[in-house]
């Protein structure tokens, strides 16, 4: 009998596990819809109360705690036109009980007011906390690999 509860312990963690996965998954897919539609508030509800975000592109303007991630995510309303078309894929998620980080590649078109849209390419780190059975953002940087105008960006040289 051990063997078998021992058996549907390992099955029931893994279960737990994949499912903490998807969750999050889930997550970062409704932060990064939110964020192409530019419905702020979803965003921000995205986010642990005590989390702390990092999204320039030089790593400056770090923000810590909800405060501070409202007034940011207000100053990209201000700019943003709602017209981004965001990809993430490749997620790498590692899962500890109710913490977990992973990091995406990101592929952006940006779009802001009075500028040409711009092709971004980039990384994700993310951590996540879960808090009362939900998952949370409690870390996301952003880091830029490229910038490019639209006008460069085209088919590959024959």
């Amino acid at each position: 009998m051990d063997n078998l509860e021992s058996r549907l312990k390992a099955i029931e963690e893994r279960l737990t596990a994949l499912e903490d996965i998807e969750a999050i998954k889930q997550l970062q897919y409704r932060y990064k819809n939110a964020f192409m539609q530019a419905k702020w508030d979803d965003v921000v509800a995205c986010f642990a109360e005590d989390a702390t975000i990092s999204i320039k592109p030089d790593g400056t303007n770090v923000g810590v705690g909800m405060d501070e991630i409202k007034r940011q995510f207000g100053n990209m309303a201000k700019a943003h036109v709602g017209a981004e078309t965001d990809i993430v894929y490749h997620p790498i998620i590692m899962v500890d009980r109710n913490k977990a980080r992973a990091i995406w590649m990101v592929t952006d078109t940006m779009h802001i007011v009075d500028q040409p849209p711009r092709n971004i390419y980039g990384v994700y780190d993310v951590e996540y906390v879960k808090i009362n059975g939900e998952w949370k953002i409690s870390y996301l940087s952003h880091r830029h690999r490229q910038i490019k105008p639209m006008k460069e960006v085209g088919p590959p040289p024959d």
